[in-house]
């Protein structure tokens, strides 16, 4: 709907603001509580359609206004920022989110390809198509159990080979040893049949343990399992990365305990600085894909280690050789979290997987 058309015409204009119930005059073309326009017509497609554009060009503009002197200039959008000027910029964390959702978003597409790409030459594959066993006409049983074609299959009184204990003194460690002792020699039986013939009983406890151990089998020795809990590692990083940095703020303002900045301007200063970390990151990733390299890791530490420095040399306004204990001071911080972070999440996707 025209705001011209609304102001020639009063006749589309009302007394009550129709979100918020405020009391307008005739002459009020928009509320004077909640900002809405003083309209009274039925919703058209046009207008929706007239918000959408003069929203997505609104923050299309903002994120330009943002991303071009955060790069170019590091530190003085977070310094302006804190100074008030707010709406010539990006809010600083959506600004975070949207890049690093757009970097996972455009890893996670990757992967998609590289996976779908994996699996059409599994399927091309001779020696794979040769393993494979028809239905009922040419399928072997041994026993009860169906197993891959050409695996040799270990008596289970084979057992006895590992030296196990049948007593009900086995320990949380020993179970543990003897389960993955176990499924090293006989990964084609379930894991009821396992524990069956490790004499456990079939419990909530030792299927867990048996099913741990064997997946530890696994990480070392199967590579689609490990591109497995990577994948799931990754997908948590950006959640634990973003829970992580209000911490690390603190660490900011313990360092900088004598400027005048606040702890929220510390916050903002690392969620600009970690945006340009992702924005980076896009590009040596971009880079190493399109030409087939290695080399974007290493750029990218270069690179924004240098940007860091220039980005907390400009905002806390410091002496190079302050500025530089700072820096390495933080950097090794953010370096022993990340380190700790990186643990919690392997674990984490470990034991859930």
């Amino acid at each position: 709907m025209d705001l011209k058309e609304l102001k020639q015409n009063k006749s589309f204009r009302g007394i009550k603001c129709l979100n918020c119930g405020q009391p307008l005059r005739i002459d009020d073309l928009f509320c004077s509580n909640c900002g809405q326009k003083n309209d009274v017509r039925t919703l058209q497609i046009s207008e929706l359609l007239s918000e959408f554009f003069t929203s997505f060009y609104s923050i299309n503009s903002r994120f330009l206004k943002t991303i071009i002197p955060l790069i170019s200039k590091p530190g003085k959008v977070t310094k302006e920022y804190a100074k008030g000027k707010r709406m010539s910029f990006m809010n600083p964390f959506r600004f975070y989110i949207n890049v690093s959702i757009f970097f996972f978003l455009l890893q996670g597409i990757f992967g998609f390809f590289d996976s779908f790409e994996e699996v059409s030459a599994s399927k091309l594959s001779p020696e794979i198509n040769s393993s494979l066993t028809l239905d009922s006409v040419g399928k072997k049983k041994i026993d009860s159990i169906l197993v891959a074609e050409n695996v040799k299959v270990k008596p289970i009184d084979s057992i006895k080979d590992l030296n196990l204990s049948l007593s009900n003194n086995f320990t949380f460690i020993k179970k543990i040893e003897n389960s993955y002792k176990f499924y090293n020699q006989h990964k084609e039986l379930s894991v009821e049949d396992a524990l069956d013939s490790l004499n456990y009983p079939p419990t909530f406890n030792n299927r867990l343990i048996y099913k741990k151990s064997s997946d530890l089998v696994k990480l070392m020795d199967d590579e689609s399992y490990r591109k497995k809990i990577a994948t799931d590692i990754n997908s948590k990083l950006s959640i634990a990365l973003f829970l992580m940095l209000p911490f690390f703020a603190l660490f900011y303002k313990l360092v900088y305990i004598k400027t005048k900045c606040t702890y929220l301007e510390h916050l903002i200063f690392i969620f600009h600085t970690q945006s340009v970390f992702f924005l980076y990151l896009i590009f040596f990733f971009l880079f190493d894909r399109v030409f087939n390299t290695n080399v974007g890791t290493p750029l990218l530490i270069l690179t924004f280690g240098y940007y860091l420095y220039k980005a907390m040399k400009y905002f806390y306004n410091q002496s190079r050789l302050k500025t530089f204990l700072k820096y390495s001071m933080l950097v090794f911080v953010f370096f022993v979290l990340s380190v700790i972070n990186m643990v919690f999440l392997s674990i984490f996707s470990f034991a859930t997987n």
